[in-house]
């Protein structure tokens, strides 16, 4: 089978990371494999190919802040992804992130029907399905027509007008006029909220993101991991993720959660804030983030609770990066998290009650022990979420798309 994959990103951030994942385990079960991506470095090998230039990007960027509208531009990278398609000849189109600013995803969706390739379409978010949002959070204008947007000013961030209604609509029409389509979900609880959605036309099936278990194992609760970051104490907390700091993800609450716990032989380390936040806040450490994946899988593996506090997630790779290292979760429930880590391998508190989490790290002793152990962490990750299982799951949507998309 031929599979072409599109996404903003290549081999970096959590959806460039999981298409390039996926290309590895295609190739490896014999498939031909192509990536195309909107952003990032040129790379040299014939298996990756970006398709926009930076100042189509930057152009596209622009004219979503002037008009309110995204994902409607780029048409010398859209007509690139469209020729490469027309020579590749793909059996399936697997769609990841079609925003970015990078290219038409109508009009690729629409040469894809045209050719008759099978297309694949995984929702990392819910941009796919509301007027312009990635996380809808407690707007449900989104199941019958977006307009008003509370979110004008989040990305993808629009100055005067607000085109949600007319994106909305259009996405509408786009998923009415798609006559075969498999969509995806990382999670049970995002693949429930796009059946409900004007995407609901068409199938959805919950297939959780891979993690590199060759990366992401247990590496033994060493707490000398952490000295590197001037942390010296018995029991350490650990929060992960990228603009850790913002309203979306959560990171300034650690300060009041740290401020609730009254032992003193807890620390906090936050990986993630911009350079300016990086310093020490009483028993609080913030660092930038940490590309190198196994120092995260060392940090992982040494904490004694990874703590997430995101007000919002549609998976959350670091939870299940952190389980398959043997550590257990402790955060919000923030929409897929308790998915990825069930009753056992996490505790959820309502969004954003810190004190019911600073409960849990004052008595943490308790705590641990309603927890899985570490082996029974990591054989769960290892078990749902390794690459091997993920790409089965999607050679069979791939499978499934291929017959329904013409005459085969």
């Amino acid at each position: 089978m031929k599979v072409m994959q599109l996404d903003v990103n290549y081999g970096y951030s959590s959806t460039g990371a999981i298409v390039q994942c996926l290309q590895r385990e295609l190739r490896l079960a014999g498939h031909e494999c192509l990536a195309l991506f909107g952003r990032g470095e040129h790379r040299s090998d014939d298996d990756a190919i970006r398709v926009a230039n930076p100042m189509e990007v930057i152009v596209h960027a622009g004219l979503t802040r002037v008009t309110g509208i995204t994902g409607y531009f780029s048409p010398f990278a859209t007509s690139r992804v469209n020729q490469l398609m027309k020579l590749y000849r793909p059996d399936v189109l697997h769609i990841h992130e079609p925003h970015g600013y990078y290219v038409n995803f109508e009009a690729v969706l629409l040469q894809a029907q045209a050719l008759k390739v099978a297309i694949v379409w995984t929702f990392h978010c819910e941009f796919s399905y509301t007027g312009k949002c990635g996380y809808a959070l407690d707007c449900e204008n989104w199941v019958q027509t977006c307009g008003k947007c509370p979110q004008l000013k989040t990305y993808p961030r629009s100055e005067f007008f607000d085109g949600t209604k007319w994106m909305h609509r259009r996405k509408a029409k786009l998923f009415e006029k798609i006559k075969a389509l498999q969509i995806t979900a990382p999670s049970e609880w995002l693949a429930a909220r796009a059946r409900r959605s004007i995407a609901g036309l068409h199938p959805v099936t919950s297939v959780p993101n891979p993690i590199d278990t060759t990366i992401f194992y247990p590496r033994g609760n060493e707490k000398s991991v952490f000295r590197r970051y001037g942390i010296d104490a018995p029991i350490v907390i650990l929060t992960v993720g990228s603009q850790i700091m913002t309203p979306l993800k959560g990171g300034r609450l650690i300060a009041g959660i740290a401020a609730a716990v009254k032992r003193k032989d807890v620390q906090f380390l936050i990986v993630g804030v911009e350079p300016h936040e990086a310093g020490r806040y009483g028993s609080v450490f913030a660092v930038e983030k940490i590309s190198d994946k196994d120092e995260l899988a060392k940090l992982y593996s040494a904490a004694d609770l990874v703590m997430l506090t995101s007000q919002r997630e549609t998976f959350s790779m670091v939870c299940a990066e952190s389980l398959a290292c043997g550590t257990p979760i402790i955060g919000f429930d923030a929409g897929a998290v308790p998915f990825v880590a069930p009753r056992g391998f996490g505790l959820f508190a309502p969004y954003p009650e810190i004190k019911e989490l600073a409960y849990w790290i004052e008595f943490f002793e308790n705590t641990r022990m309603m927890l899985k152990t570490a082996t029974e962490c990591s054989e769960f990750a290892h078990l749902n979420y390794s690459p091997l299982k993920v790409t089965r799951q999607y050679l069979d949507i791939y499978e499934r798309a291929y017959f329904e998309s013409g005459d085969k």
